[in-house]
């Protein structure tokens, strides 16, 4: 007998997925961040971050299944929260876990904007039991994953401060792939934008 019934034993296989949510950077401020490092621009320090991929992050999800979800609470959190704009105003060198070195722009005000904007995120994707995390949240933009081998001369140059406005939040997919001479290239994909309430 022919039918056209699923077997019921039969399941969908969902690939987990690397997602993160974060505040994208309009394509000016981007290329002023990269204007302001000439001194650093050699490749033998690491990684540089392409300007199209330089980001806040505000959530790291990590590995989840369905988008769904995450985009449907993002549309929820987005129509709490009003456009903000803050100034970062420092960089600084950072020890990465693998032991290489970041070079980080970041603005640390444990009471501004951006930090509550965070934090109501981080409240309510934690109770919907979408972000776990044991860190305390740092605001920063990463412009380069540093080269062990390559360090980068201290001390840094001071820089000016730059100001950023955020009327959007975008949710990415994060993917990576393995180089040559044994560094990564990194690809972040966005799959949803969501404006903030005026």
């Amino acid at each position: 007998m022919v039918t056209d019934e699923c077997d019921p034993l039969e399941a969908t296989v969902v690939t987990a997925q690397r997602l993160f949510i974060a505040i994208p950077l309009l394509p000016d401020l981007a290329q002023q961040l990269c204007q302001m490092l000439p001194q650093y621009g050699d490749d033998r320090f690491g990684s540089w971050q392409a300007e199209r991929n330089l980001h806040l992050t505000l959530l790291f999800l990590g590995e989840q299944g369905e988008a769904e979800p995450v985009i449907e609470l993002m549309e929820q959190s987005a129509a709490a929260c009003h456009h903000l704009d803050f100034t970062a105003d420092s960089l600084a060198l950072l020890p990465a876990q693998n032991a290489a070195r970041q070079l980080w722009a970041f603005q640390p005000q444990p009471n501004s904007v951006l930090m509550q904007l965070q934090t109501q995120l981080a409240e309510r994707f934690t109770a919907a039991g979408l972000y776990a995390s044991s860190r305390a949240y740092l605001p920063h933009i990463t412009l380069l994953r540093g080269n062990a081998a390559c360090p980068l001369p201290l001390p840094l140059e001071p820089v000016d401060g730059f100001a950023l406005s955020v009327n959007r939040m975008v949710l990415y997919r994060s993917s990576a792939e393995a180089l040559p001479d044994g560094g990564e290239w990194r690809h972040y994909e966005p799959l949803h934008t969501t404006y903030l309430s005026v």
